[in-house]
């Protein structure tokens, strides 16, 4: 009895993952093409107006001393990156590209890779067909589309960050290149700081030349980009970035279900003292996650992630950007319901608060009853995704391995679906 092995040549896998790349990028470059129509024809969000106060700010007095600036209305806290991005934008307005276009490019440019980034990651860890379909329904989603082409905020970009990060890490083995990228994502809103310890954990399990590469390419970033505000403006950053708590409004998810049932010292706890051990657990738990079991990386980031937004106190429509493409990686359905879900609740708001179905200048309102109501409607379909993660990252995908290993053995190789 002869055993044969028969597996699929290089070229052919190769010519099997191009087709089912090949949708992807068509969508997201599509998609690309109309968030830049709206960024060219649409005025976005109030967020704008604020964002125009940072750039006057930036160009008054510099990307570092910005933190010491008296605005009349706002608050600026956002991390020290986002400064010396404001220069460069600046720079771009004086050649006749105006921020409300150049802020929403840039955000729809990551929200692009992102998607593009997602299907590599996904091919490696699930069926090409799998892959390919996750890639499509994330660069066409329509959430993404909004809050890329028309809100005016930094969230595409640093989810994108975050993504890279991930990806040159746990597929490309370039962990300094990776640690690079999870610093500039930190730098540019911290909430990516909740999956550093996943990825200092999975290089540390890899071995010493991952661990050393990784934080040093990390810390030095982090430290060129943020020492010169830690030594000259350190009170005004403390309080405004890293003490940031959202907005006074919180009509999302633990917060919300606290006020309706009438119990304010825990929806207050859970905006003051609570959000440190939210912090340390989305960080936290993914991460001994990965000490256990290291092939589950990718699994630890998006339960991260989708856990950090679930119990967050804070809100904000395009926080509900945040899990989207990575949700892809804990379960398809489930990632979709929310993927459909937060596209029907982003698109309505920004309808509603543009006063009509042409989108235009969106100044946003509180939520009414019904508004959250729904949005605790999505809340739930991310609790599914949050809970079919957990069950994921304790359990491993020792079963799934063995089955495409399986595959292997038996001739199948790799599908196109």
């Amino acid at each position: 009895m002869t055993l044969e092995f028969r597996i699929e040549p290089t070229a052919t896998v190769a010519a099997a993952e191009e087709r089912a790349r090949r949708p992807v990028v068509t969508v997201a470059v599509c998609a690309l093409v109309v968030e830049l129509v709206l960024a060219a024809t649409t005025y976005g969000t109030n967020d704008i107006t604020s964002w125009r106060d940072f750039a006057r700010a930036v160009s008054l007095v510099g990307p570092v001393q910005v933190y010491g600036y008296q605005f009349t209305n706002d608050l600026y806290n956002h991390p020290p990156l986002v400064g010396f991005f404001l220069v460069a934008v600046n720079g771009l307005s004086r050649l006749g590209l105006q921020l409300n276009f150049t802020l929403r490019a840039i955000s729809s440019i990551c929200e692009t890779a992102s998607a593009l980034l997602l299907f590599d990651l996904l091919r490696t860890r699930h069926s090409l067909q799998s892959a390919r379909r996750a890639g499509v329904l994330v660069a066409a989603s329509p959430v993404l589309v909004m809050v890329s082409g028309f809100h005016g905020n930094t969230d595409p970009i640093f989810i994108m960050f975050m993504i890279a990060a991930l990806w040159l890490l746990a597929d490309k083995d370039r962990p300094c290149l990776a640690g690079a990228m999870l610093a500039a994502g930190m730098s540019t809103k911290i909430v990516a700081a909740v999956i550093l310890p996943i990825l200092v954990v999975w290089a540390w399990k890899q071995g010493r030349r991952r661990f050393v590469c990784f934080t040093s390419g990390c810390l030095g970033l982090l430290l060129l980009i943020w020492t010169p505000a830690i030594v000259t403006e350190w009170s005004p950053l403390l309080h405004n970035v890293v003490g940031y708590g959202g907005v006074s409004a919180r009509p999302w998810g633990l917060p919300q279900f606290a006020a309706w049932a009438g119990l304010p010292r825990a929806a207050a706890w859970l905006a003051g003292g609570g959000r440190a051990l939210i912090v340390l657990a989305c960080s936290l738990l993914p991460a001994f996650a990965v000490h256990r079991k290291p092939e589950v990386v990718a699994e630890a980031v998006a339960l991260s992630v989708a856990g950090f937004l679930l119990l967050s106190p804070a809100f904000g429509v395009q926080y509900l950007l945040w899990p989207v493409a990575l949700a892809y990686a804990l379960d398809f359905r489930a990632a979709t319901i929310y993927n459909i879900l937060a596209s029907v609740l982003a698109v309505g708001l920004y309808m509603q608060w543009s006063g009509g179905v042409v989108l235009n200048n969106a100044e946003s309102a509180p939520l009414t009853e019904g508004e959250r109501l729904f949005a605790s409607l999505v809340w739930a379909a991310l609790f599914v995704v949050v809970a079919r993660g957990v069950s994921i990252v304790t359990s491993g995908r020792e079963e799934r391995g063995a089955a495409v290993f399986d595959n292997v053995l038996s001739g199948r190789g790799v599908s196109s679906g």
